[in-house]
């Protein structure tokens, strides 16, 4: 069939949705690579930063503790007994004050300063072995680098580099420390006061510590850092790595950072970048680009509308129709065919499913009309079956009671009294069905109730003396569960008013029905506060006929029967949901 022209509309439409997709595909693509080779870029130019100002201040540490080491000689050889003092030694050395802005301290082997400049600094006598860098020294004759701390006022915060002072015999005899404070200008100004970028920070660690030295975010010096297992990328960070990488700090900003050694403090650089600093240029380039596909995407999408709207004119008109002619029940008519087209061919194709429609919905009216006669036979018919049934049981009832009068003997009248409320158990259940017009199921709390009132009512010759409670929970059963269930509840009853209450004894007797939890289990229990089982009731209970039963009962119900020592029986069983209802109109 030749191709019409709306199907060339629509096969353009879609080419341009796919081309619409593509686009957007490739814009996300784009994107990915493009900050993929922002994050490259970003790294080489933060390590080259990080590494240019690690390698600085390494130069600067190792010349000022080789200096110190220099000066250290000078002091092994005055404090043996030269004529020259420390103090001398180092007001002679003006180059040291110049590299430690904070000035310089000789230590004897006690930490106790017995030279200082600058002399105004009033150091002299001081106690320096409470700084562990200086203990360090002293006890192991080794270079070490102090944490920070804060400084006498007007001193900002300030670490020292201590090395040892030994005599030419090689003996340790004292140390020499060279202070730096970190709010004076000096070698590690470009770590406190630097930054990369507009909010990229610096940070001054020394590991042995957890302590930042310096930072150029002011919050953070002489900070010191959580415990080990706290932060994972920090951990990485102290132990060495200097990979860069995205992560949370602590101060739980998402940044980019890295980190890079310092081997002779062996302190770490740090530097890091905010990622909504880093990636601005890059956001702001995808949101102009996303802007314009945007656009370019309402335009393209209103363009669709519109033609779409236009070829699916006749569609709609007749989806319309349809719906008003459902509203209003009308007759299902061929709808109007407007245009030879794909959609004039399928409203050919609905027309004939209409008149399929019509042919089938006449034909369920008469497999309904014949459904409707049959029920309503079928329903009279049961209703019939259990008339005549609660009739023929009525009947029963009434030669054992006609035989019961007629009998002389005690024990055939107990049988037949009970045979006779056995049978008025059964008929009272087929009555209840007759009057509730429902054939599948009843409800057992409401059929219950009248078994346990009408044998209350035949079996009490005083009704006033002995009380029946009642307390029935509503639940649809089958006739399956529900005549065992009548025939049991009337034998206990029976039970109950024969053997509990001798003597014309007066009590209560409570009959009750409840669930025991959300689930289909529920408990039926019959208990009387009368004299309660004798003690040999165990060993006649296999010869009691009407226990038999009710433990058979109890069985057919689905349920398991129990007995307190005193007088309550129990039956837990589980609801098995009726079969189904037939209701007449």
């Amino acid at each position: 069939m030749r191709p019409h022209n709306s199907l060339k509309t629509r096969i353009t439409l879609g080419s341009l949705g796919i081309f619409l997709v593509s686009l957007w595909s490739l814009e996300l693509y784009t994107s990915q690579l493009l900050r993929r080779d922002m994050e490259r870029l970003l790294s080489h130019q933060m390590m080259s930063v990080a590494s240019s100002v690690a390698t600085q201040i390494d130069k600067d540490l190792s010349y000022r503790s080789g200096g110190l080491r220099n000066l250290a000689k000078a002091l092994g050889r005055a404090m043996t007994g030269n004529s020259v003092t420390p103090q001398t030694v180092i007001e002679e050395r003006p180059l040291f004050q110049d590299l430690f802005n904070d000035g310089i301290v000789v230590l004897d082997l006690d930490g106790k300063v017995i030279a200082s400049v600058p002399a105004s600094a009033g150091r002299l006598g001081e106690n320096h072995m409470v700084k562990e860098s200086v203990a360090a020294t002293l006890k192991t004759g080794a270079l070490t680098f102090g944490r920070a701390t804060k400084g006498r006022p007007p001193s900002g915060p300030t670490f020292d580099i201590t090395v040892p002072v030994l005599d030419s015999q090689g003996k340790l005899v004292g140390a020499v420390s060279g202070l730096t404070d970190l709010g004076k200008p000096g070698f590690l100004d470009h770590v406190t006061y630097g930054r990369y970028g507009n909010s990229g920070n610096f940070g001054l660690v020394a590991p042995q510590y957890r302590q930042i030295i310096t930072s150029s975010d002011s919050r953070r010096r002489l900070e010191i850092l959580p415990e080990r297992g706290v932060h994972a990328v920090l951990d990485r960070r102290l132990e060495g790595y200097e990979g860069i990488e995205k992560f949370v700090n602590i101060a739980g900003d998402e940044v980019i950072g890295l980190a890079k050694k310092i081997p002779v403090a062996g302190w770490i650089l740090i530097l890091s970048l905010p990622t909504a600093e880093a990636f601005v240029p890059l956001n702001d380039l995808l949101t102009r680009t996303w802007a314009a596909t945007a656009i370019l995407t309402l335009v393209v999408g209103c363009l669709i509308w519109f033609n779409l709207k236009r070829q699916l004119s006749p569609l709609v008109s007749a989806a319309n129709l349809l719906s008003d002619w459902s509203k209003k029940r009308q007759p299902l008519l061929p709808l109007p065919i407007t245009n030879d087209d794909e959609i004039g061919e399928l409203v050919t194709g609905f027309n004939g499913v209409l008149k399929t429609l019509a042919e089938r919905e006449e034909a369920l009216q008469q497999a309904n009309a014949s459904l409707q006669t049959s029920l309503r036979d079928k329903e009279a018919l049961l209703k019939e079956v259990h008339h005549r049934v609660k009739n023929n049981l009525q009947v029963i009832t009434s030669l054992l009671r006609l035989e019961r009068g007629r009998s002389d003997n005690a024990s055939a009248q107990a049988v037949l009294q009970a045979m006779q409320d056995r049978v008025r158990s059964m008929a009272l259940l087929h009555e209840s069905i007759y009057r509730a017009g429902t054939f599948a199921s009843i409800d057992l709390g409401s059929y219950l109730s009248e078994v346990a009132t009408q044998t209350f009512s035949t079996l009490l010759a005083s009704p006033a003396s002995i009380q029946l409670r009642l307390e029935l929970g509503s639940v649809q059963v089958g006739l399956d569960q529900a005549t065992p269930c009548g025939l049991l509840v009337s034998e206990l009853l029976s039970n109950a008013l024969k053997h509990g209450f001798p003597d014309e004894r007066t009590g209560e007797v409570w009959l009750t029905l409840k669930p025991m939890d959300a689930s289909k289990h529920w408990r039926l229990s019959v208990t009387d506060n009368g004299v309660g089982l004798p003690e040999d009731f165990e060993s006649k209970r296999q010869e009691s006929l009407g226990l038999q039963l009710v433990s058979s009962l109890a069985t057919q119900m689905g349920g398991v029967l129990s007995i307190d020592q005193g007088s309550t029986f129990a039956i837990e069983f589980e609801i098995k949901p009726p079969s189904g209802k037939i209701t007449p109109d």
